[in-house]
């Protein structure tokens, strides 16, 4: 490992990285010297409780059922998914700033807090590769960036899970989906997505992936996306998700 007069190259350049893009609490924005969030805001931030449905990950407001109801009479294309902090107002706002404001920072701390809960299910579902959603090209021009990918990024230096962004395209120009009732979203989605014949992981053999997103809602996003790479051939197709909405 190279130094620099004695200073460890990467210790410098992630102290100019802290100089130059200082670390922001992504509850309250302040800036944080030794962590990702400050002490308050930490304690503000409660994951989704148990019990939990066991194929979205939502809670469950009845204790007895081991589905929610949207589960209950859907059949989603996706496996399981893992989804972090329900999606209450501290969360929202969090999200919001991360995805429309620049606040690209807070992808460290969304991906430290996802490795921390679920490493061990992702090491029980050992994936071979790790797959951010995909926005359109025309969103990615205009907002400078997917935060989905940042996530996967970061997910992946944590994981050494491989992280693939150009099998799983966007090639449709859908609505937002937030402005959607649920079965319009699965409407507006219908072939939103296709696989990239170009990829590199195109002719290499994947068994099981993980999609990530920032928030689920009602799965079909990733419904959308599970059933185009099932199609291709993947046998399991999880998800991983920052946050969810109460079912």
């Amino acid at each position: 490992m190279q130094k620099i007069y004695g200073i460890n190259r990467d210790t410098l350049k992630h102290s100019l990285s802290r100089t130059l893009f200082p670390q922001r609490c992504p509850i309250c924005g302040e800036v944080v010297e030794d962590d990702l969030i400050c002490r308050p805001c930490r304690r503000v931030l409660v994951p989704v409780a148990e019990p939990k449905c066991r194929i979205c990950g939502r809670h469950l407001s009845n204790g007895s059922e081991d589905l929610c109801d949207s589960c209950r009479t859907t059949v989603h294309f996706f496996n399981r998914v893992f989804s972090l902090f329900p999606y209450n107002d501290v969360i929202k706002k969090s999200i919001a700033d991360f995805k429309y404001h620049g606040k690209c920072e807070y992808a460290r701390f969304y991906a430290a807090e996802l490795y921390d809960k679920f490493y061990k299910e992702l090491v029980k579902i050992s994936p071979d590769v790790i797959i951010p959603v995909p926005i359109h090209i025309d969103r990615l021009s205009s907002r400078g960036y997917n935060q989905a990918s940042l996530i996967t990024s970061e997910l992946s230096k944590l994981t050494g899970i491989p992280e693939v962004t150009d099998l799983l395209l966007r090639t449709g120009k859908t609505i937002a989906q937030k402005e959607l009732g649920p079965d319009e979203r699965r409407k507006n989605l219908k072939s939103a997505f296709s696989i990239n014949k170009n990829s590199d992981w195109f002719s290499k053999y994947i068994k099981t992936a993980v999609l990530v997103d920032d928030i689920y809602t009602t799965g079909s996003t990733l419904d959308a996306c599970s059933n185009v790479l099932k199609r291709f051939g993947i046998k399991y197709v999880y998800a991983i998700c920052v946050a969810s909405v109460e079912s």
